[in-house]
């Protein structure tokens, strides 16, 4: 008996541990290994880490230039088909005359109905123009069929994945982030203008925003009726960052071209701390990356499979960028070089020529998409540009080291954010946090040797692209030239995480298709999922801990506690008071008035003392009623005065119940004085 369990271990444990087998875990071990040397060492302190990714890159260079470890090139599709466009002349000019049109009437900075109905008739007639009927019929008998009344694995699992997304970023939505910012302030002041009937093409307000968040949180409003406040604004944004999962699995299958690269990328991302983080916080963050996956898949997978009308639609999804996020005026890049990397890969001139019909084909569609934020851009060019503006150039701030040496320094900075360097916004990223944890920041390093391994052997086009797309990606945060303090951005690099997570489970790919050629094999399903959830475990605890206690942390220390404020106020105006008989004084790096108003329930109430406190406060001894004051802790000069101007004021302290909030004061006075 153990003899036979002796050979037994020997056949099937040991005889697979060969050194050319061993390779690949060790350079695992070696990269992962240096991240958590980097993550956990101080900052000065670098060099194990950086000894150990040495090594680490060294070993899969060893196992590229050795062509041993098949892992490496897996899920590779063979061969591109070309899709002839045709362009239907009529449809095209119409649709171009329309876009005309639309520019024409799209003045005011208004959407007007004639420049609606412009709009999406020109967006309509482009497409006609160039999609091809087949595809469209084939699509149609699809569409048209039963539905099956069964799920395949991938389908359930995909569910699963999204379910696992939809917890990080919906658990606790209320309390984490807890408080408004001012810019949470302006969405909703903004959203408050369009329900009363303005319909802005580009949000001129604090310092120029695109319009796409705030109409959505508008319908959201109107139709589902949900409070205006600081949750629905966390509740939209979570749901484009829920909406984005799917989108991640079909990029990560399509460049790879395997379910399960896809669907451990969208793992990867439901539970990635950067996308989460950015999905909770009730801004335009997630816009970015939802539309700068669907661009890419949309036209990766019209490229590669031949399919005319994905290209379309990913031109159409490039447009809706445009109406998303700022960043996002970087992404015409991302898809020019995309082109530019296709038509340098030994194809034909007729694969070629097709491309090149493909870039005029997107470029019309984007023409007329764009053509409402264009007009804008021509009639108020400062307002449109201003935020562009004010980070690249010396608009506003001389820079500190001159524009080459700082770009260059912002590139480094910004190319470690990923395991080194981090955001210093506090309401975005906690404290010296790196945009992966370093197990992920391990697996996306290791991803990106092992994409240019793939590259040297296969010369596949699309093994050059996605590490060389990941700078353009972060370009906006690179160019924040005038203030390098603001790079790296998480946010304004947001476009690049589905590449990185795609990368990252590239990586996680191959070392679990080592174990499973070794030990597990292929059809041993139940053991293959319990070996990724064992892989995966660590990143989800991690970066668990990094949203729900690291980031809640640090967020509620800076925020400030307005909703307590609100409360108070609200509470005095409907019970012994009225809503103008009670104010609040400002104070430098304290509460935003206004969210004050919010939090009460009143959109527009911001009875505030801001400026010349002397005759403000001497002027409330007019009312009748009685008074009632809310300031801060620190405004001493404020107390006094108050003191002086009502003698026989109540003073009290309101112990906070938020967690590093400071207390604020309530001084109670008559009219009388």
């Amino acid at each position: 008996m153990c003899t036979t369990l002796w050979e037994w271990y020997q056949r099937k444990l040991l005889a697979p541990l060969t050194w050319k087998a061993l390779r690949m875990p060790l350079a695992y071990g070696l990269g992962i290994g240096g991240q958590y040397a980097l993550a956990t060492s101080t900052r000065g302190a670098w060099g194990l880490g950086l000894v150990l990714y040495m090594c680490s890159a060294a070993t899969l260079v060893l196992i590229v230039w050795n062509r041993d470890n098949p892992e490496f090139g897996t899920g590779e599709m063979k061969g591109d088909r070309p899709c002839i466009p045709v362009v239907r002349m009529p449809l095209l000019l119409s649709g171009l005359s329309l876009g005309l049109a639309t520019y024409i009437t799209s003045e005011n900075n208004q959407w007007s109905p004639v420049a609606i109905v412009c709009w999406v008739g020109s967006l309509i007639s482009v497409l006609c123009s160039f999609c091809s009927r087949s595809e469209l019929r084939i699509a149609w008998t699809h569409a048209t069929k039963l539905p099956k009344l069964w799920l395949n694995t991938t389908a359930v699992l995909l569910g699963a994945v999204m379910l696992m997304g939809g917890y990080f970023r919906l658990s606790e939505l209320y309390d984490i982030p807890g408080e408004m910012t001012s810019d949470h302030v302006e969405k909703l002041l903004d959203v408050d203008r369009i329900l009363g009937g303005d319909q802005p093409v580009f949000m001129p307000t604090n310092g120029g925003r695109e319009p796409m968040q705030f109409y959505i949180v508008a319908l959201a409003a109107r139709l589902l009726g949900m409070p205006m406040s600081h949750l629905t604004l966390k509740l939209c944004a979570a749901a484009t960052g829920i909406i984005t999962i799917p989108l991640v699995y079909l990029l990560g299958k399509e460049i790879f071209g395997t379910r399960r690269v896809g669907l451990l990328a969208g793992i990867l991302f439901s539970v990635g701390w950067w996308p989460v983080v950015t999905s909770r916080n009730g801004m335009r963050f997630p816009l970015a990356p939802l539309f700068a996956t669907a661009t890419l898949f949309l036209l990766i997978h019209g490229l590669r499979r031949g399919k005319r009308n994905s290209i379309l639609l990913g031109g159409l999804a490039l447009v809706f960028g445009f109406y998303g996020y700022t960043p996002f005026r970087v992404m015409p890049l991302v898809v020019v070089m995309l082109f530019a990397v296709l038509l340098v890969h030994d194809r034909g001139w007729r694969e070629n020529a097709m491309a090149i019909r493909h870039i005029a084909m997107i470029s019309a569609i984007v023409a007329v998409g764009i053509a409402p934020m264009m007009r804008y851009a021509v009639d108020d060019p400062e307002a449109f540009w201003h935020r562009t503006v004010t980070r690249v150039t010396e608009a506003e701030i001389r820079y500190e080291n001159g524009a080459a040496k700082t770009f260059v320094s912002n590139a480094w900075n910004a190319s470690r954010m990923f395991s080194w360097t981090s955001d210093a916004a506090w309401f975005v990223s906690a404290d010296d946090q790196p945009a992966l944890d370093w197990f992920t920041g391990g697996l996306f390093h290791i991803g990106v040797v092992m994409v240019l391994g793939r590259y040297c052997r296969s010369r596949r086009w699309l093994d050059l692209f996605v590490p060389a797309a990941i700078p353009l990606l972060i370009l906006p945060s690179i160019l924040a030239l005038a203030f390098p303090i603001e790079n790296p951005s998480i946010t304004r690099a947001g476009m690049a995480q589905p590449i990185v997570f795609v990368v990252a489970a590239m990586a996680l790919d191959a070392i679990i298709r080592w174990v499973e050629k070794r030990w597990i094999g292929s059809w041993n399903m139940i053991a293959n999922i319990w070996l990724a959830a064992i892989l995966i475990s660590p990143i989800i605890f991690m970066n668990h801990k990094i949203v729900f206690r690291d980031y809640a942390n640090q967020y509620a220390s800076f925020a400030g506690n307005a909703s307590e404020l609100g409360a108070v106020v609200r509470s005095y105006a409907e019970s012994v008071g009225s809503w103008e008989s009670v104010w609040v004084v400002a104070y430098p790096h304290w509460v935003d008035t206004r969210a004050v108003g919010i939090y009460a329930g009143r959109m527009k109430w911001n009875n505030a003392v801001i400026e010349k406190p002397d005759q403000n406060l001497r002027a409330t001894l007019a009312d009748e009623e009685k008074e009632l004051f809310l300031l801060s802790q620190h405004d001493e000069a404020t107390l006094e005065l108050l003191r002086e101007i009502y003698p026989r004021g109540v003073i009290r302290r309101w112990k906070s119940n938020i967690s590093h909030a400071d207390d604020f004061m309530l001084f109670f006075a008559g009219a009388e004085g």
